[in-house]
């Protein structure tokens, strides 16, 4: 069986962005489902969730890019209570509000006029 595949940080989220045409639309790889809002992920203290919809229209690189960057250094109330401060080394996750998906954000490819954030389960 081979290792899971690296779950990305929100440095690396960063950086994967930067490299990328602005004006592009991005997508998460599952359901046509298109990224949301962060928030404190339920499943992980520390831990940052990106929301997902499927109702939601295009989403392009550059508004994803400023999510991340009103993120990044924020103070989030995790879901006990207790407060943590989002870096550039807090772990990403594809969760919706209160939820427990389990489901890591590992990578992000370019696929014909799409990126997709990729995403696999972790236990």
């Amino acid at each position: 069986m081979s290792d899971p595949p690296r779950q990305v940080t929100l440095g690396d989220l960063i950086d994967a962005l930067d490299h990328l045409d602005p004006d592009r639309m991005i997508a998460f790889e599952f359901g046509g489902c298109k990224p949301k809002e962060f928030e404190s992920y339920r499943g992980e203290f520390g831990g940052l969730a990106l929301g997902f919809s499927d109702r939601t229209g295009a989403v392009l690189i550059s508004d994803l890019v400023s999510r991340v960057m009103d993120a990044l250094e924020t103070t989030f109330i995790s879901w006990e209570g207790a407060t943590h401060t989002v870096s550039r080394d807090t772990l990403l996750w594809a969760a919706n509000s209160g939820c427990i998906s389990e489901t890591a954000i590992v990578d992000v490819r370019e696929r014909g006029a799409i990126a997709y954030i990729v995403t696999a389960w972790r236990d």
